[in-house]
């Protein structure tokens, strides 16, 4: 039965052998405008993805996570003010031991963990990330911008199975739609 997930490409027996042992994770990313809705577009899909990938132990705090990483970039991008590409992209990545959440803005800034008090309305959201994440990195892009990435560690069995690669492509949410 042929690949019906993408075409059959002829290659040397050296580089089949790079790949099943390079290529071990499944992907998906979603790119996002900057609108109010796009938290819950993003938490959608990794929800979605999560059960796919069969991994309902982790969908709660994974989509928690989402849901700030995303919200925080949207919020960044429209305070910056800046004349830059108004998106954020989410992109999961898993691999055999642990799933990655990485959100990408074009906002240079970094952003800072603070530690609210009772009273303040915002300021939770690294806060929230750090508690449910196993590992939380910002990094700049050499392109501009910023990507955070949350790392979830997942037990023995789980994540992507050896050699097996799966690339569901990008995905757009219809932009100005209300869920």
């Amino acid at each position: 039965m042929p690949n019906r997930l993408a075409p059959i490409v002829p290659v040397s027996l050296a580089q089949a052998e790079q790949r099943a042992t390079v290529c071990r994770e499944e992907t998906s990313s979603l790119t996002l405008s900057l609108l109010p809705a796009s938290p819950r577009w993003a938490r959608r899909h990794a929800a979605e993805m999560l059960q796919r990938w069969n991994l309902p132990d982790v969908e709660w705090a994974v989509c928690q996570v989402v849901s700030e990483l995303v919200t925080n970039a949207v919020a960044a991008a429209w305070h910056d003010g800046a004349e830059r590409v108004r998106i954020v992209r989410l992109t999961l990545r898993l691999l055999p031991r642990r799933l990655y959440v990485e959100v990408f803005d074009a906002v240079p800034q970094l952003p800072k963990a603070r530690e609210p008090s009772d009273e303040d309305e915002a300021g939770r959201g690294l806060c929230i990330v750090a508690a449910l994440a196993d590992a939380v990195e910002v990094r700049r892009e050499r392109t501009g911008g910023k990507t955070v990435s949350a790392a979830f560690d997942l037990p023995a069995g789980h994540g992507a199975a050896a050699g097996a690669v799966l690339t569901v492509p990008n995905m757009a949410a219809p932009v100005g739609e209300e869920l």
